[in-house]
Parts: C-alpha cells; sequence; structure tokens
C-alpha cells in the first residue's frame, strides 16, 4: 500500500491535468400527461476532467470493429465525484453514455468509459 502522501500527490497532480469541463447530467422522470413517462436531462454538478478517445492496438481492430461500431472513450474526474452508470456526461456540446465506472481502493482519479450519445 502506498503512502498517504504519495496517493495525495498523484491526486494533485491528476487534478492540474484536467482541462475540460464536464457537466454531469442526471436523468428525472415525468408523466407526459398520456399515461407515459417524460425522461429530462438534469444538471446534477460540474467537475474539471480529461476526455481521452480508447485506441484500439491494431491487432484488436478487427475484434473491436465486430464488438461496436461505436467510438468509446475514457472520460477522467476528479477522486470523491459523484457520478453513476446512469448518468450522462457533457463536454462542450457533446454527450457522452456511461457504460462503467472505475473505482479503485487507491484512487487518484475516476475514470469512466463511455460513448457519445445524440
Amino acid at each position: 500500500m502506498l503512502p498517504t502522501a504519495e496517493i495525495d500527490a498523484m491526486k494533485a497532480t491528476q487534478e492540474q491535468n484536467l482541462p475540460e469541463t464536464v457537466l454531469i447530467l442526471r436523468a428525472t422522470h415525468s408523466s407526459d400527461g398520456a399515461g407515459g413517462v417524460s425522461e429530462n436531462w438534469q444538471a446534477a454538478g460540474t467537475v474539471n476532467g480529461r476526455i481521452a478517445a480508447v485506441h484500439w492496438q491494431p491487432n484488436e481492430m478487427e475484434l473491436a470493429a465486430r464488438l461496436t461500431a461505436s467510438q468509446k472513450y475514457v472520460v477522467t474526474l476528479p477522486v470523491g465525484t459523484n457520478v453513476t452508470e446512469t448518468d450522462r456526461l457533457k463536454v462542450s456540446s457533446r454527450q457522452f453514455g456511461i457504460i462503467g465506472v472505475q473505482r479503485r481502493s487507491q484512487a487518484t482519479a475516476v475514470r469512466i468509459t463511455c460513448v457519445e450519445v445524440p
């Protein structure tokens, strides 16, 4: 296990390298007046973050193409950010649906795998 001072230094380095503003969107549901439900995305928080496309190795590209046609991204947010798999992220004018949130025991950041959504 790493000493607390080293983990704190890693967290500080991560936070210095989060150049984007990321809006966390959370779904709310309301009656549409016709017996159905309307889904709306409301801001649940704003944090700094970093987005990067997931790049496949040449020998993985053919397999990746068969698995999905969607480009995957990893969004890095500060450790302790309140985000779940049912949320969405908005970076500039782009929205991303979350596939998974990676939380590790000695986390220095929260890493989120996602795909761009319309």
